[in-house]
């Protein structure tokens, strides 16, 4: 058999030993091992641990340590490979294998270790949104896992449908469609990477808010057929508005005008729609509670007594929740009232009564679809007794009488006083057409007081007279009262 020398060297060097001369020696050689990693490579982030051994093939040999190419970055355990970057990057990390006599070489093996900053999680409150045309703080935001991390701003992929502040997310939505908004973090050293995340916009068409004249409730008489509580819309150019009732044995509504038809007594559901027109408005709705009434009627006071002068009348105080009307049986006795709802007040005033007799009216307030109320009314005759004294109190103690003078005023100083009236009729006070220096004032039924006022006396060495009457509504009684200022 041929044998291949070549061969059987290469076997003997494997092995360690070498054949010296004559073949009376031998010599085994020192190993070189070869070191292997976990992992051939290592990514991770920054302030993490990682531990990434290697191992040999010359088990039982050398210690097998590690070290780093950039150690003010990268902290590692020298005897178990641990490794922590504080600062994104790419590293190498280096095992080496200690010789050991007649056991192993020296030996060593890297690998590159890649680290980031950490990664930021972004999310919207919501997938997605829906705004409306012409609506406003539409602020559209995402949170992030990293609150100190890089700044947020906001796009969005149609800025024809609305439009976003990339720094607060205040969305302007412009017309009707869909849409996508981003989020994106910044990187910042130390902190993150950079991140993303998105939601759905909805645009839809402006929301319209309607408006009843009579906001939230409404009532209306059974019987009645031409009442409404229509709305209004703040889009006017928008779709048109429709009525519809819950319950039409209450009452019905025409879907157009509103107009109700009250048909029992109760209550009901009128709700409002506003159609939807492309590209002006949603729909929208509104409603209202109505009650369906007995009609009723009724007067306060139902009878009053008026003085003979008739200035001053008298009121009645009319609950009703129908239109009313009013009228006397006398042509003295004259009404002043609101003929439609809400009028709540009758007036009642008389033309002067002549006659010392009493007379007697009736007032008669009526409504459809309840009872009539009566009013009577009483005027006083003329007193068969009239009287008019006045009082005035000076400095010598009261005058009374129906013809009194004061006495002489020091005419260096102006004056102003009053002048008491006892009466049992109408009077007024009448200044003296020949004296416009002295001013009165004052009216009044039965016990009232006058005002008298003047100044200082210009020409002091000529006296001034005035002559003062205070006159009942017929003419008669007169009282004087004679001033003079010295």
């Amino acid at each position: 058999m041929k044998v291949n020398l070549k061969n059987v060297l290469a076997a003997m060097l494997i092995a360690g030993l070498v054949i010296m001369g004559n073949g009376c020696k031998k010599t085994k050689l020192t190993p070189t091992p070869v070191l292997s990693f976990q992992n051939s490579a290592l990514a991770g982030l920054i302030n993490t641990t990682y531990t990434n051994t290697a191992t040999s093939t010359v088990a039982g040999g050398g210690q097998i340590t590690y070290a780093v190419d950039k150690p003010s970055l990268v902290t590692i355990n020298s005897s178990t490979g641990t490794v922590k970057a504080l600062v994104a990057g790419t590293y190498t990390i280096t095992a080496t294998q200690a010789a050991v006599a007649s056991v192993n070489l020296s030996a060593t093996a890297s690998y590159v270790f890649t680290a980031a900053d950490p990664l930021a999680t972004l999310a919207f409150a919501k997938s997605s949104y829906t705004v409306a045309i012409g609506s406003t703080n539409n602020i559209i935001t995402a949170t992030s896992t990293v609150t100190n991390g890089g700044a947020l701003t906001y796009t969005i992929d149609k800025p024809a449908i609305a439009t976003i502040n990339s720094s607060t997310g205040l969305v302007t939505p412009l017309v009707a469609g869909t849409a996508t908004i981003m989020a994106t973090q910044a990187p910042k050293a130390g902190l993150n990477q950079q991140a993303s995340t998105s939601c759905t916009l909805v645009v839809t068409d402006a929301l319209p808010v309607l408006k009843f004249a009579t906001p939230t409730s409404f009532a209306c008489v059974v019987g009645s057929n031409n009442t409404s509580n229509t709305a209004t819309s703040s889009i006017p150019s928008g779709g048109a508005i429709t009525y519809a009732t819950n319950n039409a044995n209450i009452a019905t509504v025409n879907s157009s005008t509103g107009v109700i038809t009250a048909l029992a007594i109760g209550t009901a559901t009128i709700t409002a729609t506003q159609q939807a027109k492309a590209g002006v408005n949603q729909t929208a709705t509104l409603s209202y509670a109505l009650t369906v009434q007995a009609p009723a009627l009724t007067v306060t006071p139902t009878a009053l007594t008026i003085n003979y002068s008739g200035v001053t009348g008298g009121s009645v105080a009319v609950t009703s929740n129908v239109s009313w009307t009013a009228s006397s049986n006398q042509s003295w006795c004259r009404l002043a009232f609101g003929g439609a709802l809400p009028a709540t007040v009758c007036d009642i005033s008389c033309t002067a009564n002549t006659s010392t007799a009493n007379r007697a009216a009736v007032v008669t307030i009526s409504g459809p679809g309840v009872s009539s109320q009566i009013v009577n009314v009483t005027q006083a005759g003329y007193p068969t007794n009239p009287y008019i004294t006045v009082t005035y109190n000076g400095p010598a103690g009261a005058i009374t009488g129906t013809n009194i003078q004061t006495g002489d005023f020091n005419g260096a100083q102006p004056w102003n006083f009053s002048i008491s009236v006892s009466s049992n009729i109408y009077w007024t006070v009448k200044s003296d057409p020949n004296a416009p220096w002295c001013a009165v004032s004052g009216s009044g039924f039965g016990n009232g007081t006058i005002g008298v006022s003047f100044s200082t006396n210009p020409t002091p060495s000529v006296f001034k007279t005035a002559v003062i009457e205070v006159v009942g509504s017929m003419g008669t009684p007169i009282a004087y009262i004679t001033i003079v200022d010295s």
